[in-house]
């Protein structure tokens, strides 16, 4: 179901530990600290448009592993539940034109293989998790993307075609 946050297993995550027996990882060498991995398929509008697509997206419930594996077996949590159910959170997108920590690489077009830009500048991108009761919005820049006024052109194309039927 759209919204939803599952709890999802990584394979083959990069500098990743996977915990014997919960849905915890640990990354780099402190393995005192660890996260649970969420996905979220959000509907989203995108920013300049009115184009609405689903969206995964994924982010870390982070925190001291001995504290996570408490959460996990309270509520005997495993790969594909509903995090929601024991905590009520989103998954929100925050774009800008600086890095958001070090190392951190500009976001790529899939299609084109390209980097995005927004003004000219490069487009970073960071995903997080939210209290639900925080009721916080994604941040999108608008893109230089080409391909942004053909798809308007193509949708106003087909939101006439509609209404004319």
């Amino acid at each position: 179901m759209k919204g939803e946050v599952k709890i999802v297993t990584p394979k083959n995550y990069v500098n990743s530990k996977p915990h014997e027996k919960h849905p915890i990882i640990t990354i780099g060498r402190n393995e005192e600290f660890g996260s649970i991995m969420l996905r979220q398929e959000k509907l989203v509008l995108s920013p300049g448009s009115n184009i609405v697509n689903v969206q995964p997206r994924v982010a870390h419930f982070a925190g001291r592993v001995e504290e996570l594996e408490q959460i996990v077996e309270a509520y005997n949590l495993k790969e594909g539940d509903n995090f929601n159910k024991v905590f009520p959170v989103d998954l929100v997108v925050e774009e800008k034109t600086e890095p958001f920590y070090d190392g951190q690489e500009p976001k790529i077009n899939p299609s084109t293989g390209e980097i995005v830009t927004s003004g000219g500048q490069e487009v970073y991108r960071y995903t997080f998790v939210s209290r639900k009761e925080e009721q916080r919005a994604d941040k999108l820049l608008q893109t230089d993307s080409a391909d942004v006024p053909a798809a308007k052109e193509e949708t106003a194309q087909a939101n006439t075609e509609f209404a004319q039927k």
